[in-house]
């Protein structure tokens, strides 16, 4: 039987593809933390601003929470819909609209993916500097609004670096690719450079001998063809996949650049200490003061008690971070994952403030309700 809430949808917004399968209410109505049991009111796909704004008024009036969706690649539970939402997926507004040679700027609609948008801007002659290792899938509107990061996130041609552990490169070569060295070393830097001449390039090599010459750097490889340097740069990309079959419990947090060397001795012995029994896998984007850290479940701890341990943690790793005035987001945003632990990094002026802005703009808190704080 027909939900009449859906078709008064329907003929509010006539023509609008609406998706209402089982599998379907289950693939759009969560994201990568698969914590939360999807249980959305339907799944609008609509084509147009026209039809957006339709359903939007549509929910006003029958009061019905909306989740927006783009390629659900977050890690903080902000695009579940759990509690019978609409979900409204962007995936069909997946085109560029404009360009702009003046001014060099690109207009695509907020569906379309990251890889199709870095395509668009190369058919201009141009490069979006901004890199995501879920490139194929995610979309720029979710970019935008958990303001991520990437692996390009200092500037598109300057040195950026990814910092990730040993731990993480054993499930990486497990998973399929190939080991850079014969030793091996406890971290791994992956670094990439834009060398416009010979020059250019030999001042690099100059920094990276530098290096070992200090002893800040133990072994290195560089790259000769496009093809090893997408066989480095899985090395880094596989982690997140490589990882996901043990339920990782992340933290995505920042400090300061120059808080990074004390915030990660004083966080390494933290979780060594809290996490004795669980394996904790590092990486991050050095550049940027960004850290991931995940907490594999063991396959004989039940997904509650593990949940429990790892909350317990966090609230201790939420003090560090206040102490070193860093964030407990650093590019996923806070969804349900990491509301509680907000005021641990933002006062209560600055969340009194962000919540007056949630009401003049979603008065009834119909849309996205309950993810970054409870109105």
């Amino acid at each position: 039987m027909t939900d009449p809430r859906l078709d008064s949808l329907l003929h509010d917004c006539p023509g609008l593809r609406l998706k209402t399968d089982p599998a379907d209410l289950e693939h759009y109505g969560r994201d990568w933390t698969r914590r939360w049991v999807p249980a959305p009111l339907a799944i609008a796909l609509p084509g147009t601003v026209d039809e957006v704004q339709a359903i939007l008024r549509w929910a006003s009036a029958q009061h019905v929470a909306v989740v927006p969706s783009g390629g659900r690649t977050g890690l903080s539970g902000g695009a579940v819909a759990a509690h019978d939402e609409l979900v409204l997926s962007l995936e069909r507004m997946n085109k560029p609209l404009a360009f702009d040679a003046v001014d060099r700027t690109l207009t695509v609609q907020a569906g379309m993916a990251l890889e199709a948008v870095h395509n668009a801007a190369l058919e201009h002659g141009l490069i979006y500097p901004v890199d995501f290792a879920a490139r194929g899938s995610c979309s720029i509107g979710g970019n935008i609004a958990t303001n991520a990061g990437g692996i390009r996130v200092i500037r598109y041609g300057n040195t950026r670096e990814w910092f990730f552990t040993d731990r993480a490169l054993q499930h990486v070569l497990a998973h399929g690719a190939q080991a850079p060295f014969a030793e091996v070393y406890p971290y791994y830097v992956v670094t990439e450079f834009a060398a416009g001449d010979e020059a250019q390039e030999a001042a690099a090599m100059a920094a990276f001998e530098d290096c070992m010459e200090h002893g800040w750097v133990s072994d290195g490889v560089v790259s000769q063809s496009d093809a090893q340097a997408a066989q480095l740069w899985r090395l880094r990309e596989g982690i997140t996949e490589a990882v996901a079959r043990y339920k990782p419990y992340k933290n995505d947090v920042s400090v300061r650049i120059s808080a990074m060397p004390a915030f990660l001795a004083e966080t390494q012995a933290l979780i060594g200490q809290a996490y004795p029994q669980f394996e904790v896998v590092w990486f991050g984007h050095i550049g940027d003061g960004n850290l991931h850290i995940n907490v594999l479940k063991p396959d004989d701890t039940a997904d509650t008690e593990f949940l429990t341990q790892c909350e317990h943690v966090t609230k201790l790793l939420a003090g560090v971070l206040s102490r070193f005035d860093g964030s407990i987001s650093a590019e996923h945003g806070i969804g349900l994952v990491k509301k509680g632990y907000l005021d641990s990094t933002r006062s209560a002026p600055e969340i009194a403030l962000m919540k007056a802005v949630k009401r003049a703009f979603d008065p009834q808190a119909l849309l996205n309700p309950g993810k970054v704080f409870d109105l």
